[in-house]
């Protein structure tokens, strides 16, 4: 039926690319792609496809419909994304490690965010071989992840309160989706540590 479409949401590769989101590579992740690849894929199916950036541009939503004539695809492809990624992931894993380091210093170090981002992000800092960078738990309002520890690395997987109680003086926020209503929620509890959001 050519007026049926197919509907695709996936994590955008550029985005992470031009964001040195390293934490989003991780072998369970699902299928990653640019707009111009998905776009490829589709078209040797013999299907037309329109992308559109979601979710702060982390995410595309793809809709894609069976071609009438032969479709077309855009074909090129931008390496030097890929090249700048490699060459500054190295570094921003240093920094981080070393701020995590320095910062330990004046209390607790918390990821916000217990999920994949905060996982891949917690187990790379912990085996950093140049810092003792250790996250000392990961805040996360799922109650199923509550009372958990991360793999791996074992962060202890704490509510916003818990954090706070243990003394928790710097918080690490995994996506800045949800910056506006982190800093809310911790202005409401009067609770005043030290936010840094990655991929800002």
């Amino acid at each position: 039926n050519a007026s049926r479409k197919l509907f695709i949401e996936t994590p955008d590769v550029n985005w992470i690319l031009e964001h040195t989101a390293f934490q989003d590579f991780f072998y369970e992740h699902c299928s990653i792609y640019t707009p111009t690849s998905i776009a490829l894929a589709l078209r040797d199916q013999g299907l037309h496809a329109k992308t559109t950036p979601v979710y702060g541009g982390q995410y595309m939503w793809t809709e894609a419909w069976r071609a009438t004539n032969k479709p077309t695809a855009h074909t090129q492809i931008n390496s030097d994304l890929a090249t700048r990624y490699k060459d500054n992931s190295r570094n921003i894993l240093r920094d981080w490690g070393a701020f995590i380091y320095e910062q330990s210093k004046e209390g607790p170090v918390a990821v916000w965010g217990a999920a994949s981002k905060g996982v891949t992000f917690s187990l790379l800092m912990s085996e950093a071989k140049d810092t003792t960078a250790k996250i000392a738990c990961a805040i996360d309002l799922n109650e199923a992840k509550q009372g958990c520890f991360l793999p791996l690395s074992g962060a202890s997987v704490v509510t916003p309160q818990q954090a706070m109680d243990m003394g928790v003086q710097s918080v690490i926020i995994m996506n800045p989706n949800y910056r506006d209503e982190i800093f809310q929620m911790a202005k409401d509890m009067n609770w005043t540590p030290k936010f840094v959001t990655l991929n800002n």
